[in-house]
């Protein structure tokens, strides 16, 4: 059983400024909980379930800086996919999130909506079933460990291939039968210097920036019990403001009416070759 424990030992709860980085961000004792946790429920091999978490942020916010770097330290550890969602409602407020856009705002309302929440940042949503406040440690722990625990019921794949006007993935699924294919580019290590709002006069770090959403156009093969197989070309233009050596693409299973996500993949983009 995983004992309680704080697994970022900087952060104290929402609203509270970071005091210290430590060289990991899950402490010992936390680290070997999850590494027992990750055997006995035999996530080591391919039937481990890859748990997406989706956090709503704003740069306009004061609570959530320590909710960005929960996210940061989970960005790129086995078995989580991690996301930053930066919503707009905070933009009126002194601030304009350079990250934010509507269209994260009405996703995390219909998160709001399915989970009957209220709409705050910062929010972490895991595996489109349940929310923390993503500076409360102890429970994101907690709802990470109880994700990590359900199997997964979708496979994805993808293969990225680079060309000098951008990237081809072909993307291979067995999904559930009600499951869409959602596809992300997220950017990471970007730093703003954000001269007003709550944070006036601090330097933020941002990790798994959302950049793109789209579902993809699937292909669909032949029915095969509860899990049918899929597949679907995507096709990634960059954008000039992207920091190319910085890119992660991340396709997921989700359902459209309950938002459950079934099971995910991420994968580095690789650097195009030059003109």
């Amino acid at each position: 059983m995983l004992k309680r424990s704080l697994f970022l030992s900087a952060v104290a709860a929402c609203g509270v400024a970071l005091v210290a980085l430590s060289v990991s961000p899950f402490p010992p004792a936390v680290q070997t909980a999850l590494a027992e946790e990750e055997i006995a429920f035999g996530t080591s091999d391919r039937s481990r379930h890859t748990v997406v978490v989706e956090l709503f942020t704003s740069q306009g916010c004061s609570s959530c800086p320590p909710a960005d770097f929960v996210l940061s330290s989970l960005a790129g550890r086995g078995g989580v996919i991690a996301l930053a969602f930066h919503v707009d409602y905070w933009n009126r407020l002194g601030w304009r999130d350079p990250f934010s856009s509507p269209r994260w705002t009405e996703r995390q309302r219909s998160y709001a909506e399915q989970l009957e929440s209220s709409v705050y940042t910062p929010q972490l949503v895991v595996d489109g079933r349940a929310h923390v406040v993503g500076s409360v440690t102890d429970d994101v722990q907690d709802l990470l460990v109880e994700s990590m625990a359900r199997p997964d019921t979708a496979r994805v794949y993808i293969e990225p291939e680079a060309d000098v006007d951008g990237w081809t993935l072909d993307v291979t699924a067995r999904l559930p039968p009600a499951a869409e294919l959602v596809a992300i580019v997220t950017e990471s290590r970007q730093f703003t210097d954000v001269s007003s709002g709550e944070n006036r006069d601090r330097r933020l770090r941002h990790d798994r920036v959302v950049r793109t959403l789209e579902t993809l156009e699937v292909a669909p093969g032949s029915p095969d019990g509860p899990a049918r197989p899929a597949w679907a070309t995507w096709r990634i233009e960059p954008d000039p403001a992207w920091v190319e050596l910085e890119l992660t693409a991340i396709v997921f299973a989700q359902d459209p009416k309950t938002l459950e996500i079934y099971g995910a993949t991420e994968t580095v983009l690789p650097r195009r070759p030059p003109a």
